[in-house]
């Protein structure tokens, strides 16, 4: 029987974006300076943990997911705002603009961390790694949710040539998202495991697929699980309280069948959780 922390779930609140931007249509839209002070101020005192923004497009359908979405002065804003209420900022990149637009204005961590140019091509920018190893800076790689929907699809009897081209486009995407994992953690980037749930076909409580696809990405059995608990609690700035077990931290257990070091799968075959020091009645949850 296997004994690791458990994750814990923390509150972000709305996204700031852009107008029509990715996330905007349930985030916080700010234009300008002033504006995205004001955002980051009112998300503050509605209780959020962090601050989240959208530095670039990604699927919502009005935004543009290969180029930055505000400028650096508003990102500036953005990160200055947040710190001077002791809070981090991370920012969701799906290009290599964005992230150097998110290191250029001081962010804490950078969500999906997508080395791609503004054509689509997957150009992998070594000084961005070393940039983001040199200012300390966490990367949460959502590689989940692509393995996830390659699961879904493989498993299906039969496919239409429009699930194949699908397919097709995710083991690419996928393949260099792992590639370019592997030259980021040799470049010394910290990644933390984080799922990114529940978009797109990527389901709440399914944070193990998360935890394999850094596996598949090179990392060890321990290391994966490190990077969803430990890392994962250092890249939300609650390391003194969760991620690891040590006295004087919640006791978040996960207690599994099986040893997950020698399967990850095994990390499925939950036979209890305790919740800061109490057992949870998992029964009474359904």
């Amino acid at each position: 029987m296997g004994i690791v922390p458990a994750p814990r779930l923390i509150l972000a609140g709305r996204p700031v974006a852009i107008i029509g931007g990715h996330l905007s249509y349930f985030g916080t839209t700010a234009t300008g300076t002033d504006e995205c002070r004001a955002a980051v101020r009112q998300l503050i005192k509605e209780g959020a943990d962090f601050i989240k923004i959208t530095a670039t497009g990604g699927s919502t359908r009005t935004s543009h997911p290969l180029r930055p979405s505000f400028d650096a002065e508003e990102l500036s804003a953005i990160c200055e705002e947040a710190h001077r209420f002791g809070k981090h900022a991370a920012a969701h990149c799906a290009s290599s603009q964005g992230m150097v637009n998110s290191l250029d204005a001081g962010i804490d961590t950078i969500i999906h961390g997508v080395h791609k140019d503004p054509d689509g091509a997957d150009t992998y920018r070594p000084d961005i790694s070393d940039r983001i190893a040199e200012q300390g800076v966490f990367v949460n790689p959502t590689l989940g949710q692509g393995v996830a929907r390659i699961r879904m699809l493989e498993d299906m009897d039969s496919l239409t040539a429009a699930q194949q081209a699908e397919l097709d486009t995710f083991r690419q995407n996928s393949d260099a998202r792992m590639d370019h994992f592997a030259r980021m953690r040799d470049a010394g980037v910290i990644m933390a495991a984080g799922s990114d749930s529940a978009w797109s076909y990527y389901p709440m409580g399914d944070y193990q697929t998360d935890i394999e696809a850094h596996a598949m990405a090179g990392m060890s059995n321990m290391e994966a699980i490190v990077s969803a608990t430990r890392d994962a609690a250092r890249s939300c700035c609650i390391d003194s309280q969760v991620g690891t077990l040590e006295p004087g931290k919640q006791a978040d257990v996960l207690v599994v069948n099986g040893n997950p070091l020698a399967n990850l799968p095994d990390l499925r075959q939950i036979a209890d959780i305790f919740l800061a020091g109490t057992r949870l009645d998992r029964q009474a949850l359904i």
